[in-house]
């Protein structure tokens, strides 16, 4: 766990795993561990970097769904013949998708 959040009259927290890139990447290595990190209020948090607009660019997943993802596509990779390496979290291709996890991100916590 790399962060804990806590609502202030301590009804509600959640659990972060961050994994973030100096890049603008597609994907982070999550290690060989990701599935340990299940639970209702664990969540991922990829962040990658955005150099021509100067900023940081996060997205917000459940540790279930990313679990999930993380998952199939391993599943996949071995069904294609590649070998094996660190599993990744990749950031889905459909722009909707990937606009719904920025925006949990900046709206994390507000419905608490």
């Amino acid at each position: 766990i790399d962060v804990v959040v806590v609502k202030s009259d301590g009804s509600w927290h959640a659990k972060l795993q961050v994994k973030s890139s100096k890049n603008k990447v597609n994907f982070w290595p999550v290690g060989s561990k990701y599935r340990d990190f299940s639970g209702p209020n664990n969540f991922f948090v990829f962040v990658r970097f955005v150099e021509r607009e100067a900023r940081f660019e996060a997205f917000l997943v459940q540790a279930e769904e990313a679990i999930k993802r993380i998952d199939r596509t391993e599943a996949e990779c071995r069904r294609q013949g590649y070998k094996k390496w660190a599993p990744c979290y990749y950031l889905p291709k459909d722009q909707l998708t990937a606009s719904a996890l920025h925006k949990r991100w900046r709206t994390f916590g507000s419905d608490r």
